[in-house]
C-alpha cells in the first residue's frame, strides 16, 4: 500500500487532499488527543474518499527517544534560539513575541473564518496543542523555561461558537477519551444551510468568481452570527517560538514515518528544510523541479463520488506496477556512475509512459476530459529513490517531469544516498508536493 505521513498540519487544505487522493492509498497525520474534529468540508471529503486520512496518536510518537533528541537540540542551540526572542525587560511579552516571529500558541476558540480553521491559521492552533497536551512532559517545558524559550499563562476566556458545535466542544473538554461519533448536518437545519453556502462560496472562488463567492460568504456569515453561543473555560497559553515547535513536530513525524516505513510528505518547501536541518552535509540543498500531472478537467470542483471512483481505479493500477517499480528503485542503491544513472533513467521514463497511458484509459472510460496541470516538487538526494517509487506509483505525472526530477542529481548524489541510508534511523525519506504551485 502506498502511504505517507503528512506534516506538520492537522488539517490539509481540501485542494491538497483531493490531489493526495489520487496519489496515495492513505495519508497519516499526527493528531493530539482531545483535538477538535475536522472542519465539516474535510470530514465530508474524507468520508467520500473512504477514509483517506488516518490519525496517529501524537503522544505515542513523542516517546523518550524523541524527548532525548529534542533536549540535545535545545541544549546545543539554547543561546542562539533565545537571542532576541521571548524575554525582555523593556518590552511587553506580546511585543517581544511578535518581533521574534514565533507562533503565539493560544487555545482560544474564537473563529474568524472556516478557512483559517482549516489551514491558514493552523500553525498557531497546532502548536497550542503541542505545547499543552501532546506529550510535552513537565520536564520538557522546564527545559524550555531554563533557556527562556517558553512562557506559560493561565486565564479564563470566553469564546463564541455556533450552537451546532456545542456537543463537540463539550466532548473535547472531557478528561478521558470517550466514544464520539460526528454527525453530519441535520436535513433542514441551520448547520446544513451554512455548510451548503460555504461549499457554494468555495466553488465560486475556485471558478474565479470572487463576487459570487463573497455573496455566498455573507449569507453563510449571517447564519453563523444568528446561532452563536458563548462558552467559557480556563486556558493555559504557552508562548513558543515557531522554529522550536516545528522542529519538535518534525521529530515526532519522522519517528511515525520510520516505524511504518512510510514517506514523510509536506505541502510547503520550508518544512522539508526543517526536517533535514541537521543533515545538510549529507544531503545537500533542497532541490526543486516541476511535475506535469494529468488530471480530469475541473478536478477541484468535481463531485466527491466521482473522485472516489478515480481513486479506486488508480489504487488498482498501483498494485499492478508495485513489484516492477520496487525492483527499479532497489537498483538505485547500486548506482556507481553517470552511465548507470542514464540507463535507469530510461527505464523510469518507460514505466512512467506506461502508467500515463493507463491513466488516460481511465479518463476515457469515464468520459472525462483530461487537462495537464503543473506542481512543484522539492526533495533532497536521499528522498530521490523513495519519491520515485511514489511518483511512478501515482500514475498521474508526465514522464518528462519525472525525468527532470532525476536529472537534478548526479551519480555522486546517489552515492551520498547510500551514505544517508545509514542515517535513516535519524531522518526518513522526505519530499514536498506543493499544491500551492498548481497551475
Amino acid at each position: 500500500m502506498n502511504t505517507v505521513v503528512y506534516y506538520p498540519h492537522i488539517y490539509p487544505t481540501t485542494e491538497w487532499l483531493k490531489i493526495a487522493a489520487l496519489c496515495w492509498d492513505k495519508v497519516y497525520r499526527l493528531r493530539p488527543h482531545g483535538w477538535r474534529h475536522d472542519p465539516q468540508t474535510i470530514q465530508n471529503l474524507n468520508n467520500a474518499l473512504g477514509g483517506l486520512l488516518v490519525d496517529i496518536d501524537l503522544e505515542k510518537a513523542a516517546d523518550l527517544e524523541v524527548q532525548r533528541q529534542f533536549e540535545q537540540w535545545i541544549d546545543a542551540r539554547g543561546e542562539k534560539l533565545k537571542t532576541g526572542a521571548l524575554h525582555s525587560e523593556a518590552r511587553s511579552l506580546s511585543q517581544a513575541l511578535r518581533e521574534a516571529n514565533p507562533i503565539i500558541v493560544s487555545g482560544e476558540l474564537a473563529r474568524s473564518s472556516e478557512a483559517s480553521v482549516e489551514h491558514k491559521a493552523v500553525d498557531s492552533m497546532f502548536t497550542t496543542i503541542h505545547g499543552g497536551k501532546m506529550g510535552m512532559q513537565r520536564g520538557f517545558l522546564d527545559l524550555l523555561r531554563k533557556h527562556n524559550l517558553a512562557w506559560t499563562e493561565t486565564h479564563a476566556i470566553k469564546a463564541q461558537i455556533p450552537d451546532w458545535e456545542e456537543e463537540t466542544y463539550l466532548h473535547n473538554k472531557m478528561p478521558i477519551e470517550a466514544p464520539f461519533e460526528v454527525s453530519r448536518p441535520k436535513p433542514g437545519s441551520a448547520h446544513e444551510a451554512y455548510a451548503e453556502l460555504r461549499e457554494q462560496a468555495w466553488k465560486k472562488k475556485v471558478a474565479g468568481d470572487s463576487r459570487g463567492a463573497e455573496m455566498f460568504e455573507k449569507k453563510a456569515e449571517q447564519i453563523w452570527q444568528q446561532h452563536l453561543i458563548t462558552v467559557e473555560e480556563t486556558q493555559s497559553i504557552i508562548h513558543l517560538p515557531k522554529d522550536i515547535a516545528l522542529y519538535y513536530l518534525s521529530l515526532c513525524a519522522s519517528k511515525a514515518a520510520l516505524e511504518a516505513k512510510r514517506d514523510l510528505v509536506a505541502d510547503g518547501e520550508q518544512f522539508t528544510d526543517i526536517v533535514f536541518h541537521d543533515f545538510r552535509t549529507i544531503q545537500g540543498e533542497v532541490a526543486a523541479s516541476v511535475l506535469q500531472a494529468y488530471l480530469p478537467k475541473n478536478f477541484l470542483t468535481m463531485e466527491q463520488e466521482r473522485l472516489a471512483e478515480f481513486r479506486t481505479e488508480f489504487a488498482t493500477q498501483r498494485f499492478k506496477y508495485e513489484k516492477e517499480i520496487q525492483a527499479l528503485v532497489n537498483e538505485f542503491a547500486d548506482v556507481a556512475s553517470e552511465g548507470q544513472l542514464d540507463v535507469l533513467k530510461e527505464r523510469v521514463i518507460d514505466i512512467a509512459k506506461e502508467r500515463i497511458e493507463e491513466t488516460k484509459k481511465v479518463y476515457t472510460r469515464a468520459k472525462v476530459e483530461m487537462v495537464i496541470s503543473t506542481f512543484g516538487l522539492s526533495l533532497t538526494p536521499p528522498a530521490l529513490a523513495a519519491s520515485l517509487a511514489s511518483l511512478l506509483g501515482m500514475g498521474i505525472f508526465a514522464p518528462v517531469g519525472i525525468g527532470a526530477a532525476l536529472s537534478l542529481f548526479a551519480a555522486k548524489s546517489l552515492l551520498d544516498w547510500k551514505k544517508a541510508t545509514s542515517e535513516k534511523l535519524k531522518s526518513p525519506w522526505s519530499y514536498v508536493l506543493d499544491i500551492a504551485k498548481m497551475k
